[in-house]
């Protein structure tokens, strides 16, 4: 389920992400969220942990490819779109 949450920006562009949003999505002290700004809108993610364990989720035809991408990015060679 959604959850809508108004925050403050605080000094030094600090926000705090409500107890509630946080344990539900089960946040953690220290984690790394991803944040980007598109079309006047600002969206903050949890970053992935292992993304080889959300290869499956996109279906058996893009899992090979979207694995050997992941690997290609470790390695340092470019990324391409899928």
């Amino acid at each position: 389920m959604s959850e809508l949450a108004t925050v403050r920006l605080r000094e030094r562009n600090q926000i705090t992400i409500p107890s509630k949003i946080s344990e539900d999505m089960k946040l953690e002290v220290g984690e790394q969220l991803l944040m980007f700004e598109s079309e006047g809108k600002i969206t903050i993610i949890p970053k992935i942990k292992d993304p080889m364990k959300m290869a499956g989720m996109f279906g058996k035809d893009t899992t090979k490819n979207l694995k050997e991408e992941i690997l290609k990015y470790r390695r340092g060679t470019e990324w391409k779109s899928i």
